[in-house]
């Protein structure tokens, strides 16, 4: 039998290559609801890179399409890639937040700003759902997506 050095085993006593991680998921309607969003949100990037030729929207869609592969194939890196897209959707929704807000600010007490008409109700309706889902899938990912490890005997 073969001596293993302090560096080959982990804390939890596997040996090597001996540990492997499974990805589960708690809550079906969870996955289920953020794999629908991530399938619309590819959709209409992938629309908008088709009808405005914007190869910045590259960016989104490969993202995008990382996370729902580390979904449907239960990657141990499933959760990180879950909490890092919420993230991003968060202060995206925030940053449109400040953004409305100071315009808001500007046109009411300051007056320089002559018209409303970038706000829209379809804008701030998809700013709200953006720090709404953002934060939803951030704080709870760790809830619904877990993360077991199993020693496997050689």
């Amino acid at each position: 039998m073969e001596q293993k050095t302090a560096s080959e085993i982990s804390p939890d006593g596997a040996v090597g290559n001996d540990l492997k991680e499974k990805v589960y998921y708690t809550n079906k309607f969870y996955v289920g609801f953020l794999i629908a969003i991530l399938s619309l949100l590819l959709l209409n990037n992938i629309l908008v890179l088709f009808q405005s030729g914007a190869l910045l929207s590259l960016l989104p869609i490969v993202f995008q399409s990382v996370v729902l592969i580390f979904l449907f194939t239960k990657h141990k890196w499933t959760i990180i890639a879950v909490r890092t897209w919420a993230l991003i959707i968060l202060i995206g929704g925030l940053a449109k937040f400040v953004g409305t807000s100071l315009r808001l600010v500007d046109f009411y007490f300051f007056e320089s700003v002559t018209s409303l008409e970038e706000i829209s109700i379809g804008s701030t309706i998809f700013m709200l759902l953006s720090i709404i889902v953002g934060s939803t899938y951030f704080f709870f990912a760790k809830r619904h997506i877990k993360t077991e490890r199993n020693t496997l005997n050689v």
